[in-house]
């Protein structure tokens, strides 16, 4: 999981000389989102709101403009990218 987290963020260094480097556009900076699932859920909806609460802090740390709820906003505004609900 590190390294796959360490390639996203544009950690180039740790990279020469092994077979991706070569096969890796490192002028593009990708960001990570790390979402945690520890807890005990009993419902469906329990997720759902575990996942939402963190998208919030994570939209407030990112100083993007926030939607209200996935649940009755039409779309998600995360790190610029849209996500409709299905």
């Amino acid at each position: 999981m590190y390294a796959l987290r360490s390639l996203f963020e544009d950690s180039e260094e740790l990279f020469r000389g092994l077979d991706i480097h070569g096969h890796w556009d490192w002028s593009v900076k990708n960001p990570v989102v790390r979402l945690s699932f520890d807890g005990k859920y009993n419902e469906p909806e329990d997720v759902e709101r575990r996942v939402l609460d963190q998208l919030t802090i994570i939209e407030r740390n990112a100083d993007l403009p926030l939607v209200a709820d996935l649940t009755t906003g039409p779309e998600r505004n995360l790190l610029g990218v849209r996500a409709v609900p299905a």
